[in-house]
């Protein structure tokens, strides 16, 4: 007799909550919100994890996102005032991360492994995160590395000449802070933020000793799902592990 034994399932060992809505600040007149993606690994549920902080233009990718998170990370989707202007949108920012910082047993994160990611506003975080520059608080929000999603690191010429403040929005204008890696990504084909404007970035970090990288997607522009596919998410992977394990 021949026992037909069932293969079983390898057991699930980690998985991902979804924490909505999670108030970080609020004014007389407006909320802010963001939305937590807490990975819990089960045979060891107080394990610390990376903070990721995404502030992102447009709609999040919450499929590749989730399956991103699986890696080991806990991400915070950043919701931003309605009028984001400078440096408004810097304050919202600083004050997610201050939020996480204090919130790091809930979500059992590791407030001393945080990373921004999105665009300029992001960048501009995580580079005066340690002075307090751009900041309306003394309060912790260090940012240990940054991704830097095709920001518009630099003003136009238009801005400069109609705008005052036009030169503390130029990313290039702090890099003398003392920050952490970053990671730049950028689309070749861009309409919106030239990639050129990445290039002279990182050529201005490089020579300003600051640790970093650059990918170039080839055929993409301003965005999209190619920025959230299996092997861009495995080079934030890569990246992020990189920052932690020296």
């Amino acid at each position: 007799m021949i026992e037909m034994k069932s293969k079983k399932k390898p057991e699930n060992k980690s998985n991902v909550l979804f924490h909505p809505e999670c108030l970080y600040s609020e004014t007389p007149n407006e909320s802010f919100k963001l939305h937590v993606l807490q990975f819990v690994q089960f045979d060891e549920p107080k394990r610390r994890t990376p903070c990721i902080l995404l502030i992102q233009e447009g709609p999040f990718f919450l499929p590749s996102l989730v399956k991103f998170a699986k890696k080991g990370y806990t991400i915070a989707l950043v919701e931003l005032r309605a009028n984001d202007r400078f440096p408004n949108v810097i304050y919202d920012i600083k004050e997610t991360v201050r939020y996480m910082k204090k919130n790091a047993g809930t979500y059992n994160i590791d407030p001393d492994q945080m990373v921004l990611m999105g665009g300029e506003a992001a960048v501009l975080a995580g580079f005066t995160s340690l002075s307090h520059r751009l900041d309306q608080s003394e309060e912790d929000c260090q940012i240990h590395a940054i991704i830097d999603l095709y920001g518009k690191v630099e003003p136009s010429q238009e801005e400069v000449e109609l705008d005052e403040e036009a030169h503390r929005k130029c990313c290039k204008n702090y890099l003398f802070e003392n920050f952490g890696p970053i990671l730049i990504v950028h689309g070749k084909e861009d309409p919106f933020v030239p990639i050129e404007q990445s290039a002279r970035l990182y050529k201005a970090l490089k020579k300003a000793n600051k640790e970093t990288q650059m990918i170039i997607l080839e055929k993409e522009g301003h965005g999209g799902p190619a920025f959230w596919s299996k092997k861009m998410c495995n080079h934030y992977d890569r990246f992020i592990k990189s920052c932690f394990q020296k």
